[in-house]
């Protein structure tokens, strides 16, 4: 089932779903930039995190970088920060249901780049 936060967070406008791998007869660059703009509407002061690789992965390495979020980000000309950070997979152990604190995540985070 979807978590009660995913619920919350649905409701509330901060947390959108969509179907991965579906077919936009515009194109997924165009589909996203769109999806995008609708959603940010509500909240213009808010930030938007994305993986993007497309997923969220339990790998120890990143996966292959895809271009299709940054692209709508950039042509809807928002500010973009990249932030890379180790360990991430092991706080929260999804498949063992396990929460590991005390885990150590090491951060770095880019300059902020904006299109404009």
């Amino acid at each position: 089932g979807i978590p009660f936060t995913a619920v919350w967070g649905s409701t509330s406008g901060w947390l959108w779903f969509f179907a991965r791998g579906a077919t936009h007869k515009e194109g997924a660059v165009a589909w996203m930039k769109n999806f995008l703009a609708e959603r940010i509407t509500g909240f213009p002061q808010k930030g938007v995190v994305i993986y993007p690789e497309g997923t969220r992965s339990l790998l120890p390495e990143g996966l292959p970088l895809k271009m299709g979020a940054l692209s709508a980000a950039y042509q809807l000309q928002w500010p973009v920060q990249v932030v890379i950070t180790t360990n991430k997979e092991c706080v929260t152990a999804e498949r063992d249901l396990a929460v590991n604190f005390g885990t150590l995540c090491v951060s770095n985070v880019s300059q902020v780049v904006d299109p404009r």
